[in-house]
């Protein structure tokens, strides 16, 4: 399912790029600083409810709603695989930085950068389940 995923947010990332406006980048910035204030004290439902939301947003502004429906199926279908990745190595911390790597490539409107660091990011993330 990981791997799964991996490829549909790297698909959904890479589109991403083109089509994002300033403001929408902004929107994930501003929820990637929330993430970021809670990680710390580690606010885990809180976290993990905005991190649900940041993701999401990613796919639905690459606008190919196939893609969105397939993707909201198979992350229904992790969500307790998800939570646990969270109780393993930098917990909250190192997703976030994660996040900011994508960012960082949706900033500089690199395609192939945000395409990486997206399918990174989830495969980190079963990386750290398979840990536990």
């Amino acid at each position: 399912m990981f791997e799964f995923r991996a490829v549909l947010e790297e698909a959904s990332a890479r589109r991403l790029v083109a089509l994002i406006t300033d403001e929408q980048l902004a929107e994930l910035e501003k929820l990637s600083k929330e993430l970021e204030q809670l990680a710390p004290n580690n606010v885990l439902n809180e976290y993990y409810n905005l991190n649900i939301l940041f993701h999401d947003n990613m796919v639905t502004l690459a606008g190919n709603s196939s893609m969105l429906e397939t993707y909201r199926r198979l992350t229904d279908q992790m969500h307790l695989l998800r939570r646990q990745g969270y109780n393993k190595g930098n917990g909250l911390l190192q997703p976030c930085a994660e996040h900011r790597a994508i960012l960082n490539a949706l900033l500089r409107r690199d395609p192939d950068a945000v395409a990486r660091a997206s399918h990174d990011h989830v495969m980190n993330g079963m990386v750290r389940l398979l840990a536990l």
